[in-house]
């Protein structure tokens, strides 16, 4: 901690206990800065709005439940991004309520991060009926979800609410028809079922300053709430989404004045594909590599973007570049060499390459039924010398050099902080005797039990091996093995991994390990003694 500028926690691991703070998180809490970097682990992507938009009234995937483990060819997630909002609240305010302490005097948390900002294929991890990764509040090319719009409003400073969802539902309650999941396997049972249009709750995000929120149909109001749930989510349960025209929320203040509002309305029938370039604040420089890209809108009549529209969108490009394709979610036959996207939610983005050449560069999208639409970049001269080196950089958007400069973060005094009092130990016993860890040594308490491996291993009289070279850990035991490496959360159980909170780390040359994980997975009971200092081992 002494080294650090600061101290990142995932999911308040190394923290917190439950609702409790480890002495540790204490300590380190009155020394440095400690931000959460990661208080919300669910994916969903940006193409499905909820279970009552078409095309399929449901986000459809091959989920498998199993606690949120990836299983080759199978997704894990089953959220669409009205469900991944709310889930997006219930975390923060978890940080928000309980490890940031609002309104608290000292509180544990500084500062929050997300993690995970756009969707990627990180690791590889791509998913079946999916080609990311979906945690992000951005999808891979950038393109803004709903989540982002949400988490915008929870963390404003001023009076924000966010109504989630479009307003573009069918006017046939017969449409509404959807695949039935089995609730024990959720795997599609080939049946189908309809969803009711006449009784879909409506969701709407404020921000700490709101106290109510009125939700209005067409002007006519329809209902207010003052009971948010997690603080920032107004939920309108029973509303009839089949009245075209326009839906608002309107947040009041505790003085009950009208703060902030969201309006969306019905949009028109597709009538033509709107193309914006965007490129570097000095345009698009032909050096080889500069990328532009360009936003595509599916848009009705008065210009706003259709929210259902997901067709396919064909593209030439004319003049010195290299067309580069764009991103869908869940699309099996779109790679990095072809000319089309499919739009999502009505929108998408391209991406082009400058060539060495400079000139103009026209790109056309076209689809069946609609005019094509066409916009030109003119890419500019880029100065090499007779070597092929340049003293120009890349560029970078100028609003990061308008930014605020940095800040040091306040740290409180530190007034009652003893460096001798950095842990919490916690004595060991197996079958009643203690466990004695040798001179200096002792488990101690972080999310769970943590201390040196070995003398407890050889207490439990198991099989075990410690490869250096790896710095894996196999412990055997009653059928059960167990595989675990240094600086690695994974835990491995008969070849199924799992989570660890506190990864096997070797301290002053010693192998530590989450106890309290690893003995119970070798199959031994484990339970706590009265005052949570003592922690037994049953063989």
């Amino acid at each position: 901690v002494d080294q650090s500028e600061w101290v990142g926690t995932m999911l308040g691991r190394r923290v917190r206990d439950g609702y409790r703070y480890t002495e540790n998180g204490k300590i380190t809490r009155d020394k440095r800065a400690i931000i959460e970097t990661e208080y919300h682990r669910e994916e969903s992507p940006r193409r499905v709005w909820d279970d009552y938009s078409p095309p399929d009234f449901d986000y459809v995937n091959v989920f498998t439940g199993a606690n949120g483990v990836k299983e080759n060819h199978k997704d894990a997630w089953d959220l669409t991004a009205e469900d991944f909002i709310r889930h997006h609240v219930y975390g923060y305010y978890e940080f928000y309520s309980r490890r940031m302490q609002a309104n608290s005097p000292k509180p544990y948390y500084s500062a929050a991060a997300m993690m995970i900002w756009s969707d990627s294929n990180q690791h590889g991890r791509l998913q079946a009926t999916e080609n990311c990764r979906m945690s992000g509040r951005v999808d891979p090319v950038r393109i803004k979800k709903q989540s982002f719009y949400a988490m915008k409003a929870i963390q404003s400073p001023v009076p924000e609410i966010y109504l989630v969802g479009h307003w573009n539902y069918p006017t046939d309650p017969n449409a509404y028809v959807y695949g039935v999941k089995d609730p024990e396997t959720h795997q599609y049972t080939g049946e189908k079922a309809l969803r009711d249009p006449y009784n879909k709750t409506i969701y709407v995000i404020g921000s700490e300053h709101i106290r109510t929120v009125e939700l209005l149909i067409n002007g006519k109001s329809v209902g207010y709430n003052d009971q948010p749930e997690k603080v920032f989510l107004y939920k309108f349960p029973g509303i009839n989404i089949m009245q075209p025209g326009y839906i608002e929320a309107v947040g009041y203040d505790a003085q009950g004045k009208a703060v902030a509002s969201h309006k969306i309305e019905t949009v028109g029938e597709v009538t033509e594909i709107r193309l914006t370039p965007v490129t570097g604040p000095e345009g698009l420089r032909a050096d080889g590599a500069d990328i532009a890209f360009i936003d595509v809108e599916v848009v009705d009549a008065q210009g706003r973007v259709y929210p259902l529209d997901y067709e396919r969108i064909d593209f030439e490009i004319t003049g010195p570049a290299t067309f580069l394709g764009g991103y869908n979610s869940g699309i099996k036959d779109l790679g990095h060499d072809v000319d089309y996207v499919y739009a999502e939610c009505g929108t998408n983005r391209v991406f082009l390459r400058a060539a060495r050449e400079a000139g103009p560069i026209t790109v056309t999208a076209t689809r069946p039924g609609l005019p094509p639409a066409s916009v030109t970049i003119y890419s500019k001269p880029f100065p090499v010398d007779a070597s092929g080196l340049t003293r120009l950089m890349p560029q970078v958007y100028s609003e990061i050099y308008q930014a605020p400069k940095r800040v040091p973060c306040p740290l409180p005094e530190l007034t009652d902080v003893s460096d001798l009092i950095v842990k919490q130990t916690i004595r060991v016993f197996v079958d009643d005797q203690e466990v004695d860890f040798g001179k200096d040594l002792s488990a101690y308490r972080m999310v769970g039990v943590y201390g040196p491996a070995f003398p407890l291993l050889d207490k439990l009289g198991v099989e075990y091996h410690f490869a250096e070279r790896e710095q894996k850990l196999t412990v055997k035991h009653g059928g059960n093995v167990i595989e675990t490496r240094v600086a690695d959360s994974d835990l491995y159980i008969n070849g199924v991994p799992g989570t660890i909170n506190d990864w096997p780390e070797i301290i002053n040359g010693v192998l530590h390990i989450e106890i309290s994980t690893v003995v119970p997975a070798l199959g031994f009971k484990t339970y706590w003694g009265e005052n949570k200092r003592e922690y037994y081992i049953v063989r």
